[in-house]
């Protein structure tokens, strides 16, 4: 079940393993405002140092051209194409073999990684000139999740079951918005019957390869859904699917239905 916190948040890490997981640590080599992205994001808590960045040794002459193709990049939860991997920022989560993908292997697609220090025992790393895609890391050296932040572009899409009660639709979500069939979504979180979030729900478990058949029953019912609230933020959870979103708590409808950010944990 993905904790509250974030799927991102995993423990027994240490940062020394992440890195040295990659071909080098280097000192500098990045832009000014990858840099700042870096140290915003270790004044947020991030309990570790601002390590130097790394790479892969691999020719990468444009890593602001690669980020840019990377912010376009769909998210796809489950493609049966590829027997059920799922796909964020241009990367295979499921990896080679379906073993896993490997933080060199994250590297060499994505080039230059930020290093940006440890939280809650998970070593994250970014990509991205505010590092809008962000990595944990595990002690071996594999990528456990991905969050997505403002500044990525691509979308998670969501065809509905078509032998559904909602069937002929599709919600997309990205950061920023949600929409279905082209238009925004909002959702009522005062609303005890739960009717918008349980129709994203649906959608959301039809297209990640944890479907069971349409649910009636509110998943806030269910415990599928579970949501917590601290400090001006919800974070939403779909254990099954392994997908968080995070939303704001303060404004009207439509500001409380904005995605902050999208945790997607690798299989």
């Amino acid at each position: 079940m993905i904790p509250p916190r974030s799927v991102l948040v995993l423990a027994g890490i240490a940062s020394a393993a992440c890195a040295g997981s990659s071909d080098a640590v280097r000192d500098g080599g990045h832009d000014a405002g990858a840099k700042d992205a870096a140290a915003s994001d270790a004044e947020a808590g991030y309990d570790g140092p601002i390590l130097p960045g790394f790479d892969s040794g691999s020719p990468c002459e444009s890593p602001g051209a690669v980020w840019a193709k990377m912010d376009a990049q769909p998210v796809v939860l489950f493609d049966p194409m590829r027997h059920g991997d799922r796909f964020v920022a241009g990367l295979d989560l499921d990896g080679k073999m379906e073993q896993g993908l490997s933080l060199a292997e994250a590297i060499a697609v994505l080039c230059t990684a930020h290093a940006l220090g440890t939280r809650g025992g998970s070593t994250l790393v970014g990509w991205g000139i505010s590092n809008e895609v962000k990595a944990s890391c595990s002690g071996g050296g594999r990528v456990e999740g991905i969050l997505l932040s403002n500044g990525y572009l691509g979308s998670l899409r969501l065809p509905t079951d078509p032998k559904g009660p909602d069937a002929g639709h599709v919600f997309e979500i990205s950061i920023g918005q949600l929409r279905r069939d082209g238009s925004p979504w909002t959702l009522d979180w005062k609303d005890p019957s739960f009717t918008g979030q349980n129709q994203l729900y649906n959608a959301i478990l039809y297209n990640s390869g944890a479907y069971p058949g349409y649910s009636t029953t509110s998943c806030r019912t269910t415990s599928a859904c579970p949501y917590t609230v601290l400090e001006g933020i919800r974070r939403w959870s779909f254990p099954a699917a392994g997908l968080e979103l995070t939303f704001p708590t303060a404004g009207s409808l439509e500001a409380e239905s904005s995605v902050l950010e999208m945790d997607i944990a690798a299989p």
